[in-house]
């Protein structure tokens, strides 16, 4: 049985998506950190990336890596981090006085914003480079700022619903952090720009959360100027979301220990289900009606971009958890002419990959 996501299934699992997103955020800044000083690699931080391009991306912004894997070598002596690891990672009961007062001043400023305007937006951010202290020690105060512009988000589409807004308050937004998504056949909306928010603070934050900042922005980029799913079509290849599915692996993989990793997992187990096929989207379904059987039963055949993806994640990820997953798929699906059969469906029901509706 073929499970589609349609666009009202979708918008609940975006949310639970974005509800994912902001508690990593907030876990960054809250967890303990397992090291101190010295420009340490810690075993509780940001998203991880792999293979060479996980979160050292190219685009800057982000904390070096002399290893080539993504994420920062362990350093000794220099001292450089001390303050930023502090930063990063004290609960905020014992921040310094000079952070607190920052926090404070920032969330006075923001309680008297309506938070449901791009002028806002444009306070948030003024008030933050107003109130940011020299180096990358500001974790607490752009996660606060996050936070806001999350209810900025909520606010513009609520006033937005029912009468969509002129070009002009689409630029001012789009230069304040928001991206605003057209859809034919539902309600158009604003999105938060991850690319924005790297481009914009990563040379405040800590070298941990500028690492979080390069993952959302490259992710971000894979379908930049689209929702990850539009108009009820995937704005990902799916080449690219087995990237995003490696790169989830690997940061469990570097940081097994993170707080929130049972969230992690469900936002990978997401990407899984997609790249599969156990969830299908109505316009980016992986098959293709092939002919009908003796009883008149339709027989839908795999589509050549997803067999040629899953062999080429096969070959390229060998050490993702998922590559023997993809190995035996395929193989089922070679060994039955690449026609979806009750073997896939058992294949879903053995991994606890089916789609579970409720």
């Amino acid at each position: 049985m073929f499970i589609f996501m349609t666009k009202e299934k979708f918008r609940g699992a975006a949310v639970r998506l974005a509800c994912i997103f902001v508690a990593l955020a907030v876990l960054l800044l809250l967890a303990p950190s397992c090291s101190v000083g010295g420009g340490g690699r810690e075993t509780t931080a940001p998203e991880g990336g792999g293979d060479g391009d996980g979160l050292g991306d190219g685009s800057g912004g982000g904390g070096n890596d002399s290893n080539g894997d993504g994420y920062e070598d362990d350093g000794e002596g220099d001292g450089g981090d001390e303050f930023d690891d502090a930063f990063a990672t004290s609960p905020a009961v014992i921040y310094p006085q000079e952070v607190q007062a920052q926090l404070e001043t920032f969330h006075d400023i923001a309680s008297q914003l309506s938070l449901d305007d791009v002028a806002s937006a444009a306070a948030l951010l003024m008030a933050y480079r107003d109130l940011v202290i020299e180096g990358p020690v500001n974790d607490a105060l752009f996660f606060a700022y996050e936070e806001y512009m999350q209810f900025v988000c909520e606010g513009l589409n609520s006033e937005y619903e029912e009468e969509p807004p002129d070009d002009g308050t689409i630029n001012n937004a789009l230069e304040n952090g928001f991206l605003y998504i057209e859809d034919n056949d539902y309600s158009a909306y604003f999105i938060l720009r991850p690319d924005f928010l790297k481009d914009t603070f990563a040379e405040t934050v800590s070298a941990r959360v500028q690492a979080f900042l390069n993952l959302l922005s490259k992710h971000y980029n894979f379908r930049s100027g689209y929702d990850f799913i539009e108009g009820e079509r995937l704005m990902v290849t799916l080449d690219q979301l087995a990237e995003m599915i490696v790169d989830w692996e690997n940061y469990i993989r570097v940081y097994p220990d993170v707080t929130n990793r049972s969230d992690i997992e469900m936002n990978l187990d997401y990407y899984l289900k997609i790249y599969i096929g156990s969830i299908q989207i109505d316009r980016s379904g992986l098959y293709v009606l092939a002919c009908t059987d003796e009883n008149g039963e339709a027989l839908y055949k795999l589509m050549d971009e997803p067999r040629q993806s899953y062999i080429k994640f096969v070959e390229n990820y060998q050490d993702s958890a998922a590559c023997p997953l993809i190995a035996e798929l395929y193989h089922i699906y070679s060994e039955n002419n690449f026609l979806y059969s009750i073997e896939v469906e058992e294949f879903f029901k053995k991994h606890s990959l089916a789609y579970d509706i409720v």
